[in-house]
């Protein structure tokens, strides 16, 4: 990989992530976060909030989620939690987007390349049936 093209990457990776911010984080507590955040907390230090029977349910799908976001919570707080986790999630699947660009488009250019993506992102900001999208809050998706 010649080092244009590694700056490329780079910057496609860069432009992608900071379009995601722009468009899709917000500055309150999201969707399910209040949902599985504490839930997250409860899973991770079980004395927290004991008598709450809704809080030590056994979910089994959330457990993999749970654990590191509650030792977070834990840890550095419900802010901070939510905002490095977001910022994380929104890398993850901008890592996926630049990876399935190259399968497809292989050879764009950068504009070429990031033009579907933003206008993805622009037009389809809470998905297409149910409301929901794959990224925004800090979720167990």
């Amino acid at each position: 990989m010649s080092v244009q093209s590694k700056i490329q990457s780079f910057a496609e990776v860069g432009i992608i992530f900071g379009l995601m911010v722009v468009f899709l984080f917000q500055f309150e507590v999201m969707d399910n976060e209040m949902d599985v955040l504490p839930y997250a907390r409860a899973f991770f230090d079980p004395d927290w909030l004991r008598s709450d029977w809704y809080l030590h349910l056994k979910i089994p799908y959330r457990f993999l989620f749970s654990y590191p976001a509650g030792w977070s919570v834990d840890t550095f707080g419900w802010v901070p939690t939510i905002v490095f986790g977001r910022l994380l999630t929104y890398l993850f699947i901008t890592l996926s987007l630049v990876d399935l660009r190259k399968t497809v488009l292989p050879n764009a250019p950068l504009p070429i390349s990031i033009l579907p993506i933003a206008l993805f992102l622009l037009l389809f900001r809470t998905g297409i049936g149910p409301g929901e999208w794959i990224v925004g809050a800090l979720d167990t998706k």
